[in-house]
């Protein structure tokens, strides 16, 4: 009977252990590092500022001679430049946002916008293959009158030529990265995924196999 009696004690003292880890540390710890993820979200997101709307009246012609304008561009986030038209200096900024690119590829909620000095659409096609450009339905090149590309730049709040900026749903710019910065690509993406509208993966399967 005391055999029985110790036998049962030490059940019921490995049950309670089990059910403080249950109920208390494994929760604990979830906790802990859903607030950790919450907080390194917050932080991200501190990062964004409102830097300005996009012009009302924005319009341009694209490589497949669409015309892109806010209407269309409203609910997407954006990645935006403005490419100085010489292949040499622009290879690498697209090399770098091709990387980018390849990790929203599915998404056709998030757009790449490279604005070029005007030309038809049939130059502004050639110059995406040479460039290396293939998704025109997602990244798309501009084309954007001589005297529009300065207040253009400023709109978007590039300095460099290097640089891209991040334009959520409501046409916000929020933020401007350097391309040729491994540290701002990486954040770049984090705050895509931030930002970008929310696909359920079952609807996002479903675009996909829509798509084969």
């Amino acid at each position: 009977m005391a055999s029985s009696k110790k036998k049962w004690s030490l059940a019921a003292l490995i049950g309670a252990g089990a059910l403080f880890l249950l109920l208390v540390l494994f929760p604990a710890g979830s906790w802990f590092y859903l607030q950790r993820g919450l907080n390194y979200r917050l932080a991200a997101l501190e990062e964004l500022k409102d830097l300005g709307r996009l012009p009302a009246d924005l319009a341009y012609v694209n490589q497949s001679g669409s015309i892109i304008d806010t209407a269309f561009l409203q609910g997407k986030v954006l990645i935006a430049g403005v490419l100085s038209g010489d292949r040499q200096q622009d290879q690498p900024i697209v090399d770098r946002l091709r990387k980018l690119h390849e990790q929203f590829d599915q998404r056709d909620d998030v757009l790449f916008l490279s604005h070029l000095p005007e030309r038809e659409p049939a130059a502004l096609l050639a110059e995406a293959e040479a460039l290396g450009i293939r998704d025109t339905a997602q990244w798309m090149l501009l084309a954007t009158p001589e005297g529009q590309l300065e207040s253009l730049r400023a709109a978007y709040h590039l300095q460099d030529p290097s640089e891209v900026c991040l334009i959520d749903t409501t046409l916000m710019v929020r933020k401007v990265y350097r391309t040729s910065e491994n540290a701002d690509m990486g954040r770049l993406v984090e705050h895509i995924a931030l930002i970008m509208p929310f696909v359920a993966e079952r609807e996002l399967i479903f675009k996909r196999e829509k798509e084969k």
